[in-house]
């Protein structure tokens, strides 16, 4: 349980740079309105695709990043 516990917060942490990288994009407008009306799940899913749950030496998305990222974006288009 304790290993679990720490697993999501360093993906919480993580979640606020990839919602950094998601403010790089020069699409971020056009792509903040697609997420718009998707759950928490379909909005990881996507964030994945655009690869800002991929961290700082890694080559793919994390999952877990991507479902914290997504908790920022659902409070921006609620």
């Amino acid at each position: 349980m304790a290993k679990e516990s720490a697993v999501n917060a360093v993906a919480q942490r993580l979640g606020s740079i990839c919602h950094a990288q998601f403010n790089k994009d020069s699409e971020k407008t056009e792509k903040l309105n697609e997420m718009k009306g998707k759950d928490s799940w379909d909005m990881g899913r996507y964030i994945e695709k655009q690869s800002w749950a991929i961290m700082p030496g890694d080559e793919k998305p994390d999952s877990g990043v991507a479902d914290a990222c997504a908790k920022h974006f659902a409070k921006q288009t609620s």
